[in-house]
């Protein structure tokens, strides 16, 4: 599991960091200092081989679609990528594990020479856009990553004709991510976490879970509709219902427990944890999280913003002999974001002392 986690020029961070992390991760702030953010550079350290992250991220942002013009990588919305837009500045994530070295991912956006085709026939046969430096040069954005004396690369470039290419390095030690976004949830990769986890008889664990949100749930069943599958519950009333129409709540739950389990050895990141949750289930909901995240050995970073979320998952984590909970709080000082980390005491201090967490 992660120990630290540092951030350099992404998106809104000059530089952050984080220490002293838990199993479970639970990042809190005002509107507008990198809560989500965060999630987006802790899943690209997921797969530093893997550009077509870069493009995920946009996404999870509602970004479904862009364009790219006069072979200018920069046209599509990866600048943002880059803090306050600068395209020269370099991204730098560093991870450091608790029994393991240190880790860094590099991201830069930088121009290469490509190799020229032999083009016969009269000059006025070259297309006009290869006849200037600035197309001809190629474009690309660079991710080097390096484990002890290791160093691997891959990029995102536009080729000779303007079209996105991607080359990705191999032989790199992964671990698996899921990124559960509040913009966007996936039914099919839910029916195919809920296989898996039928497979591995974690049915009952569900359920039990589950319960908690809605009482008179009797089994899950994996149906096809209108030739997709999807999701039902029996719930007693002689036909089974669809998941989808028994409430955010119940669904944001399974969601989260399916990521859990598919994870397996990995990382589970959630945008906006509590939502569809009322605040009454919280706490059980903590505790079915946790349950999972230690028969996974995955480690989870969730994002809120309600202050009922943090008391409910610091009093689920006080019964448990293992307190391997903490809670980070991104602030804006002095015109930069600074993270500040409370573990089981400093929380009960502020919840004592009504102290503003959030």
């Amino acid at each position: 599991m992660l120990s630290s986690f540092q951030i350099r020029n992404f998106r809104c961070f000059q530089e952050l960091k984080f220490d002293s992390l838990s199993r479970i991760n639970l990042i809190g702030g005002k509107n507008n200092t990198g809560k989500t953010t965060l999630l987006e550079s802790l899943f690209l350290s997921l797969g530093p081989n893997n550009p077509e992250l870069l493009i995920r991220l946009n996404a999870f942002r509602g970004i479904q679609q862009f364009r790219i013009q006069n072979s200018s990588l920069l046209e599509g919305p990866w600048k943002w990528l880059f803090r306050d837009a600068r395209i020269n500045s370099m991204i730098e994530i560093i991870e450091r594990y608790t029994e393991s070295e240190e880790r860094r991912l590099t991201i830069a956006y930088s121009k290469f020479n490509q190799s020229i085709l032999d083009i016969k026939g009269s000059a006025e046969d070259i297309p006009q856009a290869l006849t200037t430096s600035e197309d001809i040069a190629g474009k690309e954005i660079l991710l080097t990553y390096s484990i002890a004396e290791e160093v691997y690369k891959s990029r995102l470039f536009t080729g000779i004709k303007g079209e996105l290419e991607i080359e990705r390095a191999g032989g790199i030690p992964l671990q698996k991510g899921i990124f559960l976004s509040s913009r966007t949830r996936s039914p099919s990769e839910e029916a195919e976490r809920f296989s898996k986890a039928e497979k591995e008889n974690k049915q009952d664990f569900i359920l039990r879970s589950l319960r908690f949100v809605e009482p008179r749930i009797k089994r899950l069943t994996l149906l096809l509709e209108s030739g997709q599958p999807m999701i039902f519950s029996d719930i007693g009333i002689g036909e089974l219902v669809p998941l989808n129409f028994m409430g955010e709540g119940l669904s944001r739950l399974l969601s989260i427990l399916l990521a859990i389990i598919d994870a397996s050895n990995g990382r589970v990141l959630i945008d906006e944890v509590e939502n569809g949750l009322h605040y009454s289930v919280l706490e059980d909901a903590w505790k079915a999280i946790q349950q999972a995240a230690q028969d996974s050995n995955v480690q989870v970073f969730a994002t809120t913003h309600s202050l009922e979320c943090i008391r409910a998952a610091h009093r689920a984590f006080s019964n448990d002999e293992e307190y391997d909970f903490s809670y980070h709080r991104i602030d804006r000082k002095d015109g930069s974001l600074k993270a500040k980390t409370y573990d089981c005491e400093t929380i009960s201090t502020s919840i004592d002392m009504n102290f503003e967490m959030r």
